[in-house]
């Protein structure tokens, strides 16, 4: 019950996003294979109300200062019982967020990520006898984050790899030894995903926002001659799938005016068919704004993205109220050229201005706008919302006494926060499914980006909602579901009891039975419907 080969617990899975936790070698002679150890993890115990007697779901979940599931990697032989356990070094209180085979069966990648999250180590293991050694180390004074974009060649010889140790995520050549061969990618933009290899015309296709922080393209490199090329060409949203053998791609396009659609290309970049096409001209009826892309500078000079819809028939003579969509969180994108939720819309033509930035710690804008963030979650996320209601405030037909936050998990914290903050500048705020004290959230987050409690307990209290309810002014409405095993329902219950202490009125709706995502049947609706009718009233 505690012990896990091949699978993974809950906070692997979330917070390193990975599911399957074998790796096959390349003969296919071996597997490879995560053993978790959770009998030192502490449970938690989430009541369901779904039979006569109270029922609890248990699960174990490390939150931020406990311990975590130790962590051990085998392989085994597909023609033997035999398994061989990988040296992964003295240290016991690690991660190993991701391993991999190189182009040689008998070499398996293993990342080592230490409990601080701030340095990472490349080993390669003997798959015979389980012995490592380090190919090379990464440090940073903050945090590292972890992807998939670790590709072996097939001579067996090299590798490619993205590392964000200029100051921006880019790609790399290295060599078995772990020497660097050549910076492939270089610049004031990031790269995203590597999609895949193709050793023949020697080109590393990945994503990348080169054109704009708030677009997506499809590019390709030579990894002999450095050569870059972009291969989408309409500026908004590429998803991409790349086939195997690199010959072909489908792109998954939009904009935020305009609906996603699917292409089938070469990558060459021509069009050989269309896939799916969404027509425009079923939201002819709807009269839909358009979503406008800016920056604005900040009082101390600083640009953040920004967009905007403004209501339906718009008069720039009238002045209108203003919701503040936002996420917040390190390394997330909420200003995105990108087809977005219709609610915004309906509240748009309802006379609403749907206004969102992506602050200091959102991603997409290399390591020093994103790593400001360290240790002091929820102080820039509050005080750039603030420089946007300055803004707002500048504008001649918005009413700057009427502007309201709303957002969900992460950006349930940051509403919640900046109401609570800064009651000069937000009216209201919906808060769903939100973070109230990083003391309850999963260590491998929150320590990514708070460090340990025990390490940072002035950044876990000056982050609280809690510690600043005394101070709200506004209108909060308040939503979780009972069943969220992400953000506990524990989250919202706190802040509850610390506002009612401080006599402090506010509206809650909680979901019975609704885990983070809170839908099925009608409750998508409910909440939908809930949350307009408290905008309309409060805003």
């Amino acid at each position: 019950e505690t012990l896990l080969n091949g699978n993974f617990d809950w906070v692997y899975e979330e917070e390193f996003s990975i599911i399957n936790g074998i790796e096959w070698s390349p003969d296919s002679k071996r597997i490879a294979f995560w053993q978790l150890d959770q009998s030192q993890v502490p449970e938690i115990h989430i009541a369901k109300w779904d039979s006569l007697y109270l029922n609890f779901l248990d699960m174990r979940y490390p939150k931020a200062g406990t311990r975590g599931s130790s962590v051990k990697i085998g392989i085994a032989e597909i023609a033997s019982p035999k398994i061989t356990w990988v040296d992964l070094g003295e240290e016991s209180d690690i991660y190993i967020p991701r391993i991999k085979f190189t182009a040689d069966a008998n070499l398996l990648a293993v990342q080592r990520l230490n409990r601080l999250q701030n340095k990472l180590d490349l080993l390669f293991a003997d798959a015979a006898t389980g012995k490592t050694k380090t190919v090379f180390t990464e440090n940073d004074s903050c945090w590292i984050d972890i992807n998939d974009n670790l590709n072996f060649l097939k001579d067996k010889k090299h590798f490619v790899w993205t590392s964000a140790k200029d100051g921006f995520e880019h790609i790399y050549l290295f060599d078995y030894n772990g020497k660097q061969i050549k910076q492939l990618t270089k610049g004031n933009f990031e790269v995203d995903k590597i999609l895949g290899v193709d050793e023949t015309n020697k080109e590393i296709y990945f994503t990348s926002n080169e054109r704009s922080t708030v677009n997506s393209d499809l590019y390709s490199v030579n990894y002999e001659s450095s050569k870059r090329n972009r291969i989408t060409e309409t500026k908004g949203s590429h998803k991409i799938d790349l086939s195997s053998n690199q010959k072909y791609f489908i792109d998954r396009y939009s904009n935020a005016n305009l609906i996603a659609s699917s292409y089938l290309y070469n990558t060459s970049g021509d069009k050989i068919r269309d896939l799916v096409v969404n027509d425009m001209a079923a939201f002819k009826d709807y009269n839909l704004s358009p979503v406008e892309f800016f920056r604005f500078k900040t009082t101390d000079g600083v640009e953040l993205d920004a967009s905007i819809i403004k209501p339906a028939n718009f008069d720039p003579s009238k002045k209108y109220p203003v919701l503040v969509n936002n996420y917040s969180g390190p390394g997330s994108k909420t200003v995105t050229d990108a087809w977005g939720s219709l609610w915004f819309q309906m509240l748009a033509q309802k006379g609403y201005i749907i206004f969102a930035l992506d602050n200091r710690g959102t991603g997409g804008r290399g390591e020093a706008f994103e790593k400001m963030v360290y240790k002091n979650l929820g102080y820039w996320e509050v005080n750039d919302q603030i420089e946007g209601a300055k803004y707002l405030a500048s504008l001649p037909y918005v009413d700057a006494n009427r502007i309201g936050i709303w957002g969900w998990s992460y950006g349930g914290y940051a509403s919640a926060l900046t109401l609570a903050k800064a009651p000069d500048y937000f009216k209201a705020a919906i808060a769903v499914a939100p973070v109230t004290d990083w003391r309850y959230y999963d260590n491998i987050y929150t320590e990514r980006y708070m460090s340990t409690p025990q390490l940072n307990p002035k950044g876990y209290e000056t982050s609280s909602v809690m510690t600043y309810a005394d101070q709200l002014r506004g209108k909060l409405l308040l939503i979780h579901g009972t069943a969220d095993d992400n953000v506990h329902f524990e989250n919202s219950v706190a802040l509850a009891a610390k506002l009612v202490a401080e006599n402090k009125p506010f509206q809650s709706m909680f979901y019975p039975e609704k885990n983070h995502g809170i839908f099925g049947g009608k409750t998508r609706l409910h909440l939908y419907q809930l949350m307009t009718e408290f905008i309309l009233n409060n805003l």
